[in-house]
This record gives C-alpha cells, structure tokens and sequence, in this order.
C-alpha cells in the first residue's frame, strides 16, 4: 500500500475521471480548508498533488458533469455556511 499525504483533517474523497483519460483522480477534501487533487499515473499510482485549492471547509463533494461539457465538475457543499460551490472543470 503506498501512502500520500493529505495532512490529519480529512472528511470526504471522491474517486473520478477528471479529463477524460480513463485514469482515475482521488479528491480529498477536509476542514483544513483544502481540496486536494491526486491525479493517476494510470498504473495504480497517483500522483503526490502540488495542487491545492483553498476553500471553506467541505463536507462531501460531488463529481459530476453539471455542465455538459463532457468533464467531470465538482460540487462542494458547505454546511457550516449553509452554501455550497461548484468548480467547473476547464481541463481538456
């Protein structure tokens, strides 16, 4: 098993293809205000993600084509702030 570091205040990861390249990308979220994106190798590896994404702390999220562009979006809804946030997808 190999181990990546997301720092100690995780709360949800979703599992998606981010680009269309039938690899799939792990998306941490936590309370640490960060969503952390691991994008695959393709060979059962991913990654270590230099890129971090600073929002309000997430308590799940959601991968979806919210806007029909054929690439997965990301809903993060925050219910500490009774709001949540879409990220559009503008990788290709």
């Amino acid at each position: 098993m190999t181990s990546y570091p997301i720092g100690n205040s995780r709360l949800t990861i979703v599992a998606t293809d981010c680009n269309g390249d039938n690899k799939t990308y792990f998306i941490v979220a936590g309370s640490n205000n960060f969503l952390t994106i691991f994008p695959s190798y393709g060979s059962e590896s991913f990654q270590v993600s230099t890129r971090s994404f600073v929002i309000s702390p997430v308590n799940s999220i959601k991968a979806s084509d919210f806007n029909s562009d054929n690439v997965q979006d990301l809903a993060v809804p925050n219910y500490e702030h009774s709001a949540s946030g879409l990220l559009f997808n503008t990788c290709s």
